[in-house]
């Protein structure tokens, strides 16, 4: 009888990331090295200690990722893992974070720029953040 075991992806979490995470929360894999199309997996395991290179330095904490039909070509490559903490139910509009400014009363807002070419100074309540950009919705 031939024993065979599934292929697990492992990486390595910043601890301020690590709090993010979720047991099971769906995960997705990709290894641009051999061009595949993306993989869902499922977070399996989180450590509770931060692993450090052999100079000492802090690495991350290492997580194990769980999904079916992971290629054995993947073995000992570098594989993206992408962790999805927090998303929009639907379209939404986005701007830089450098866009939005504060006014005296704290408020959030961003300039718009008319067709006339003017601008008009606009609230916003500001939303989900990443990679530079914020999701914004007009207030009134």
């Amino acid at each position: 009888m031939l024993a065979t075991s599934a292929l697990q992806v492992e990486a390595l979490i910043s601890p301020t990331d690590a709090e993010l995470l979720e047991m099971g929360m769906e995960v997705e894999l990709i290894n641009d090295a051999v061009g595949s199309d993306p993989i869902t997996g499922a977070l399996e395991s989180l450590g509770d200690t931060v692993v450090q290179s052999d100079n000492g330095e802090d690495r991350g904490m290492r997580a194990v990722v769980i999904a079916d039909g992971i290629p054995r070509s993947w073995t000992g490559t570098n594989v993206r893992v992408t962790f999805t903490s927090a998303a929009t139910s639907g379209s939404v509009l986005v701007v830089p974070v450098a866009a939005l400014s504060s006014a005296a009363d704290g408020q959030a807002r961003v300039e718009v720029q008319n067709d006339d070419g003017t601008l008009t100074s606009v609230a916003v309540d500001a939303g989900l953040s990443t990679e530079g950009f914020v999701a914004v919705t007009p207030i009134g």
